[in-house]
């Protein structure tokens, strides 16, 4: 099955999928070391990465259901704070 773009109704699929992924990842236990909080919010956090890459990098999936996400974003197309909260982006502290 060939790679496709990704839209924001691919989101939350997406942001799924990244999460348990990531979930028992080293760097993911450290800043949420509790399971239960990690799990709250890593579908919420990865979900927001991947509306805020389909807006402004580029974000590819595979299969239906979705079985792999690849997301870049570069440098050069980084989003202003405000299209950043407009896609879903939260800053920590705000």
């Amino acid at each position: 099955m060939e790679p496709y773009l990704l839209s924001d109704k691919h989101a939350e699929a997406a942001g799924s999928l990244l999460a348990a992924a990531f979930f028992p990842a080293a760097a993911a236990a450290f800043v949420y070391p509790d399971p239960a909080r990690r799990a709250r919010v890593h579908p919420a956090f990865f979900t927001a990465m991947t509306r805020l890459v389909v807006g402004h990098g580029q974000a590819l999936g595979r299969g239906d259901p979705l079985d792999a996400v690849a997301l870049w974003l570069s440098p050069d197309s980084a989003p202003t704070e405000a299209r950043s909260l407009r896609r879903g982006w939260r800053q920590r502290g705000r």
